[in-house]
């Protein structure tokens, strides 16, 4: 009965240090400040212009060796801010 209640204490103490130990990490699950949005200058500033918020649909696509893999997606940008969105369901 005692060493079944030594393992049982052994066993939480470990649990409880592990657990302890995840704490601080737990604040550190972003790391700095999101990065800016796109900065159109050159040949996508002239056809962009003056317009700062767009939409687009885009395929990605991709090769490796033989086999290639497109994911169709859209892409929407207003001002400094950016969201894309991938269509995984159309991936071919």
């Amino acid at each position: 009965m005692r060493a079944r209640n030594a393992t049982a204490s052994w066993i939480l103490r470990w649990v409880l240090a592990g657990c302890l130990g995840l704490i601080p990490t737990a604040g550190f699950a972003q790391f700095g400040k999101m990065p800016s949005g796109p900065d159109f200058q050159g040949a996508a500033g002239r056809l962009f212009g003056d317009h700062s918020a767009f939409s687009a649909t885009m395929v990605m696509s991709t090769k490796d060796g033989t086999e290639s893999i497109k994911i169709p997606g859209k892409m929407f940008v207003d001002e400094s801010k950016t969201r894309f969105e991938m269509d995984l369901a159309g991936m071919q």
